[in-house]
């Protein structure tokens, strides 16, 4: 933060950062010196997004956090658009009677749920929702060779952008493999068989010790996905799978990819306002999947270690089908790479190869 507001942290002899009640002792002055100006930076950008915050979104308090903002500002988006928020994510508000022990009655809150065409499959969407793809395919010392990481610019948010309003209501049930194209909304319970020369099986299974990508087995996975197996080669047979229609072509999440890139194009490359916006931009994949696993942080206020909940615009359908995608545009990528050449790993995003 000093370095980006060009207001340097005060620099220590090497290796007094480990000693500091040492350096209590020997320097208190420059103890002190040190001390406050990390305030000073500390303050300095409570201020700076406090302004932030205000001047863009139209509130009076600092962020607590910028996926916070991410919500925020697609909210704002969605109004202005008259896009339904409800009608995107398969949500309904309902009145919920709940007993309040302080006054000794009922009180009756509004609770946003989902649908019951969508709950009834959000188990299934939920086992479909991976993260990203991390592998490692050369152990050791790779051999000298011009080695390039490539990266998928911007994946996650231009993803959400092909999402259009799933039509929730409308669902089918198919097993034909067919159905499953990388442009549908679908979700399946798989088997499946790759050829045996198949150099990067493109389907994810989970473990205990993250995803793996094997050349047979079982699985729970979006279109997207199902779509490039076939086209590889393997062999798929869908258990159980479940489709959604989209409802019309407006492309919701598109306002937002959009409106980001924009505004990081009018700021000074770097600075904090250019580096804020594209936070924004990539926290918001993170809310829509936010809850769907077990993810546990520690409270400052209790003390206590707590679940992380959902978000105001989690979705397992949509965080599903856009991590799917993600993965099927680098599966298709890198299983593209002519033999004769390597690929050392890949890395969600991105991947290395000569």
């Amino acid at each position: 933060l000093g370095d980006l507001y060009d207001f340097q942290k005060i620099k220590l002899p090497e290796g007094m950062i480990e000693k500091m009640d040492q350096l209590l002792i020997d320097d208190p002055a420059l103890f002190e010196e040190y001390a406050i100006r990390d305030a000073e930076i500390a303050a300095l950008h409570a201020w700076e997004m406090t302004k932030f915050a205000r001047d863009t979104f139209g509130t009076k308090k600092p962020p607590t956090t910028i996926g916070s903002l991410a919500v925020s500002h697609l909210n704002s988006l969605w109004s202005q658009a008259g896009i339904n928020s409800d009608a995107v994510l398969g949500e309904e508000t309902k009145p919920e009677k709940t007993w309040n022990s302080k006054n000794h009655k009922y009180i009756t809150k509004p609770k946003t749920v989902l649908i019951a065409s969508a709950h009834d499959h959000q188990n299934l969407a939920t086992e479909a929702y991976h993260g990203g793809r991390s592998e490692a395919y050369v152990f050791g010392f790779s051999k000298i060779d011009l080695w390039t990481d490539f990266d998928l610019q911007g994946a996650y948010t231009t993803a959400m952008a092909a999402i259009k309003v799933p039509d929730y209501q409308n669902f089918r049930t198919s097993r034909k493999v067919a159905d499953y194209r990388p442009s549908n909304l679908g979700f399946a319970r798989i088997s499946f068989v790759f050829p045996d020369d198949t150099r990067f099986p493109c389907l994810p299974v989970r473990t205990n010790h993250g995803l793996i990508f094997p050349l047979q087995g079982e699985s729970y996975v979006a279109s997207p996905e199902i779509a490039l197996a076939i086209n590889m080669g393997a062999k798929i047979k869908i258990k159980h799978g479940v489709i959604f229609p989209w409802k019309n072509n407006v492309r919701p999440y598109e306002h937002f990819s959009k409106d980001i890139r924009e505004k990081r194009t009018t700021c000074k490359k770097g600075s904090l306002q250019e580096r804020l916006w594209k936070e924004i931009g990539n926290s918001l994949y993170g809310k829509t999947a936010q809850g769907l696993r077990d993810k546990r942080l520690f409270d400052s206020r209790s003390g206590a270690t707590k679940r992380l909940g959902r978000s105001e615009v989690t979705n397992e359908f949509l965080a599903a089908y856009t991590t799917s995608l993600v993965r099927a545009v680098l599966g298709e990528i890198i299983h593209s790479i002519p033999r004769s050449f390597d690929v050392i790993n890949a890395t969600t995003d991105g991947f290395v190869t000569n």
